[in-house]
């Protein structure tokens, strides 16, 4: 995984690639299902709707990418960051940062955001700002 996102010593045609980070997902699915039957909260930046954002953004048909990504727990709250890109955050050679898509990523989110119900947050402003932002749509979604 680290050598396809970080590193590029390998390189797959996107649907390939998209398959191992699925697989990713799935081998990783019996701990996370542990996590939660133990009490666990688990906060993950990047699970099956980034997946199929960027699988998209390069190009992969979405039903190909929710076929791969079927079966696995859907989360129960989705956050979707949406705002002008930061740059201070840029991992250098990470793959996602090397792509010219950026635009284009962001309305496969903002589409997939309306799509699939997940709450898109103002991710422009203050840390504080963001933060309240944030707060305020998990403690929404606690009270349903």
């Amino acid at each position: 995984m680290n050598s396809i996102l970080r590193h590029h010593t390998e390189t797959l045609p996107p649907l390939e690639t998209q398959k191992i980070f699925a697989q990713n997902r799935i081998d990783y699915e019996p701990i996370l299902r542990s996590r939660l039957n133990d009490g666990e909260w688990v906060v993950a930046e990047d699970y099956k709707g980034t997946g199929i954002a960027w699988g998209m953004t390069f190009g992969v048909p979405k039903e190909e990418l929710e076929k791969i990504n079927k079966g696995l727990l859907k989360e129960d709250l989705a956050l979707c960051m949406i705002g002008e890109r930061f740059t201070s955050g840029i991992e250098r050679d990470h793959l996602h940062e090397q792509c010219n898509g950026w635009e284009n990523n962001k309305k496969i989110h903002e589409l997939l955001a309306q799509e699939k119900g997940w709450v898109v947050v103002d991710s422009n402003g203050s840390i504080e700002q963001v933060h309240g932002r944030i707060k305020e749509a998990i403690l929404e979604n606690l009270q349903k």
